[in-house]
């Protein structure tokens, strides 16, 4: 790669939820999502690397470089209150990337798959499954590249990522700007958004509006459960349900 390299990620448009600093994501969840999990396997890998190390300078540079580039630079907004800058709707994808946050040098096959009833949940075990391929694959390469140092090649990766790779974001007020910031920037190949998805996020944002959140995200999140069957059914089936 030479210096003169970008890679541009598209864009990712939120729209603001009146009396918090939160946004809600319209399009580009997946993207922060794969983003944030390979972030966490990496983190992973240097603080096993720099807990092997004797204290010293190089275990004060792999140190630094994990408080500095990962931890304040992509997990948390600047400020006296620290609160993750992504956190996805679905329930069990928000427990692993929890969870992947705090690996603290350790393979994310320690991670248990987050359960209902017995039952493993799909969203977050998909994410962990992605996050357990991720761990092994980037460390891979990373020795294809410098057998002797491949963490330095994982410190590398990540300067470019922050420094090289660019993603478009677009903040509107409401729901209704930013489905059509999307259908305008997506075209006609755009994925629709089913009726269930523009329903939710509608419930979302008027809990803010009402400053009841802490009482209405629960519902919705049992409201997903709920309508995961109906999905499966299709789209015509789902739009029925809903109507």
């Amino acid at each position: 790669m030479s210096d003169e390299d970008y890679y541009f990620l598209g864009t990712q448009i939120v729209y603001s939820n009146p009396g918090t600093t939160k946004f809600q994501i319209m399009d580009g969840q997946q993207r922060l999502t794969t983003i944030t999990a390979l972030l966490s396997v990496i983190k992973s890998h240097l603080e096993n690397h720099r807990d092997a190390l004797a204290q010293g300078d190089e275990f004060d540079k792999v140190n630094e470089f994990i408080l500095d580039e990962i931890d304040k630079y992509f997990w948390y907004f600047k400020g006296t209150k620290k609160f993750p800058v992504l956190t996805p709707k679905e329930s069990s994808s928000k427990t692993v990337l929890s969870n992947l946050r705090k690996l603290r040098g350790k393979d994310p096959k320690s991670i248990d798959p987050p359960k209902d009833d017995g039952k493993t949940l799909p969203g977050g075990k998909n994410l962990l499954d992605a996050a357990i391929y991720m761990y092994n694959e980037v460390m891979k390469k990373a020795k294809l590249e410098n057998k002797k140092d491949p963490n330095k090649e994982l410190m590398k990766f990540v300067e470019t990522l922050s420094k090289r790779v660019i993603i478009t974001f677009t903040r509107t007020e409401n729901i209704s700007m930013a489905f059509q910031m999307y259908i305008s920037v997506n075209g006609p190949n755009a994925k629709p958004l089913n009726t269930f998805d523009l329903f939710r996020g509608l419930l979302v944002q008027r809990a803010y509006v009402i400053k009841m959140p802490a009482k209405i995200e629960p519902r919705v999140n049992e409201l997903n459960k709920k309508i995961r069957p109906i999905k499966r059914m299709g789209e015509k089936e789902l739009d029925r349900v809903m109507t």
